[in-house]
């Protein structure tokens, strides 16, 4: 009990830090990085998932509204990279945007569209036949069926 809870403080549980990730359980990295994100400044979600809000002057030219653009597409792209790991880091950092970032984690740990759309099939038939196994407790199949399904609604 004290080990669980041990990391799970060490992982990220502040309301001012967000949720690091290393690589393992993506879909729950994934979940907790967007509860995150949303919860602290809606408008950096969207330019995560949309991408980067252009802005069609010379830096030279810049006024203070292209100025609060840039703060937040940059603070978009330093939430990502705070949240992962160096080694993750290492991945994406040649990439330019928070979208570019966001959809390459994505397709190095769920795999590209027709991947998923098999996993989809393949937890889907688990989720069809799932049943509670013998001597098992229904707690233990009730944390099965949740795995199962936080696995589902993952993927999308």
């Amino acid at each position: 009990m004290a080990d669980d809870q041990c990391q799970f403080i060490t992982e990220g549980t502040s309301l001012t830090r967000p949720p690091g990730f290393v690589g393992e359980d993506y879909p729950y990295g994934k979940d907790k990085m967007k509860m995150y994100i949303k919860s602290t400044q809606y408008r950096i979600w969207l330019i995560i998932t949309n991408g980067d809000i252009r802005i069609h002057r010379l830096e030279a030219g810049w006024i203070d509204d292209n100025l609060a653009i840039m703060e937040l597409n940059t603070k978009a792209r330093y939430t990502l990279t705070c949240a992962i790991s160096k080694n993750e880091y290492n991945k994406i950092c040649r990439l330019r945007t928070t979208k570019e970032i966001w959809d390459s984690l994505s397709i190095n740990h769920e795999g590209t569209e027709d991947v998923r759309l098999r996993n989809v099939v393949t937890l889907t038939r688990h989720f069809e036949s799932f049943t509670m196994k013998d001597e098992e407790s229904v707690d233990d199949m009730f944390g099965r069926l949740q795995v199962l399904l936080k696995n589902l609604n993952a993927i999308g």
